[in-house]
């Protein structure tokens, strides 16, 4: 297998997730809309700091993935190419 054919094979693989996980948050804001519809939503969080807590936590954790990103970016340059057409990069 060359490099340009697994590069296409990578690529198809980012865009089939995109479009798993497109369809998997679609679902979930139904189901959200719904409750919220029927007034059966409740919040998963019941003070401010927890909702705090969540968003440092998330923050981290995009902080941690953009930077294995950047290390995986700087050592393929190719890979700009892939991300460029699957995900809109």
């Amino acid at each position: 297998m060359t490099q340009q054919n697994y590069y296409e094979l990578l690529a198809k693989k980012i865009e089939k997730q995109k479009a798993i996980y497109s369809t998997s948050v679609l679902q979930n804001q139904q189901q959200l809309f719904n409750e919220i519809a029927t007034n059966q939503f409740r919040s998963q969080f019941q003070e401010d700091q927890q909702i705090q807590q969540f968003v440092e936590e998330s923050k981290a954790k995009n902080r941690m993935i953009e930077e294995v990103l950047d290390k995986i970016r700087s050592e393929n340059p190719d890979l700009d190419v892939i991300l460029s057409k699957c995900l809109e990069w």
